[in-house]
């Protein structure tokens, strides 16, 4: 039996010492990376303006001396620069540092103020300001299509969320055709009808027109495959403005706000054939806010050209 033991106990003895080694690995590897992220905290050289104060707030237990004379640093520090020739700094907390004149200096940091740590570079800079100046020049743009910079996404009547450009298109692609029509950069700018134009006007109408932002949406025509139509609807104050009571005094008379109902219209032919649509009754004269074809008048009878869109906006109590 003492013979079967013996193995036993030197491979417990064997095993106790792995498991030594690998605690001490362990926690040398947790200590090491800790130092580096303190020592990644904290940048290699700092750039102060001369005469300006300037807040170090690191949060990192490290703390050094600054060594330079005519510095000035305020905040919780041990001691001042006419009391030596070093500044003693805690970056455990915020500092102030100012310096009068353009200089570099040197701050040696400790890892709770006994594990060296990092040297850092302080320089101090003249406090400059650029103002612009030159004569404008022209820029001559010389490209083909149109630059992809982000997919979009929208979320559905199920609420789930879809992208249909999402595996089509990627950052950084040329959109060179749209309906086998060639997309030149340079006449899109110069054309007024163009689509880089169409878009700058959605864009300054969404901003103009509450109603898009901030309207409940209801969709009309679902069982339709070849229209998409909704309407967004609005009702916002509507305020008939101030006027004084007396010319001699200064009070002034607030009229009753009053709510009104912003309607909007919204047609659009997904096809490449002219489709027809029965304008609602509500929307039949309204005011033609967009469109991708020269529309005048929003009739009861509409006959959508092919991919048509377009805004009928009404305004109602």
């Amino acid at each position: 039996m003492e013979c079967l033991s013996k193995p036993d106990h030197n491979l417990i003895r064997i095993y106790k010492k792995f498991l030594y080694v690998l605690l001490t690995l362990g926690i040398l590897g947790v200590m090491l990376t800790f130092y580096y992220f303190i020592w990644l905290s904290v940048p290699s050289t700092i750039m102060i303006k001369a005469g300006v104060d300037q807040e170090l707030d690191l949060k990192v237990p490290a703390s050094g001396e600054l060594y330079k004379e005519a510095i000035e640093v305020s905040g919780r520090i041990s001691s001042s620069p006419r009391e030596s020739s070093s500044v003693y700094i805690d970056l455990r907390r915020p500092v102030t540092i100012k310096a009068s004149q353009e200089e570099q200096y040197k701050l040696r940091l400790k890892l709770f103020g006994m594990i060296p740590l990092k040297e850092v570079n302080v320089e101090v800079i003249q406090d400059l300001r650029l103002k612009p100046a030159g004569i404008p020049i022209g820029i001559y743009v010389k490209t083909q299509g149109v630059l992809v910079v982000g997919v979009g996404e929208f979320e559905g009547e199920d609420g789930q969320k879809y992208s249909p450009g999402k595996f089509v298109f990627q950052v950084g692609d040329y959109i060179l055709e749209i309906n086998d029509e060639e997309i030149n950069a340079k006449k899109e700018l110069a054309d007024p009808n163009s689509v880089f134009h169409y878009y700058q006007k959605l864009i300054a109408l969404r901003k103009r027109e509450k109603v898009m932002v901030y309207g409940a949406c209801e969709l009309l025509e679902p069982e339709n495959e070849n229209l998409y139509v909704y309407t967004r609807t609005l009702r916002e104050d509507s305020s008939q403005g101030a006027k004084p009571q007396e010319e001699n005094r200064q009070e002034v008379l607030i009229q009753e706000e009053k709510l009104r109902e912003v309607k909007l219209l919204v047609a659009c032919n997904f096809t490449e054939k002219e489709t027809a649509y029965e304008l609602p009754e509500k929307f039949v004269g309204g005011e033609l806010l967009i469109g991708n074809y020269q529309r005048k008048e929003a009739v009861r009878s509409l006959m959508l050209q092919p991919y048509e869109a377009l805004v009928i906006k009404t305004v109602g109590k």
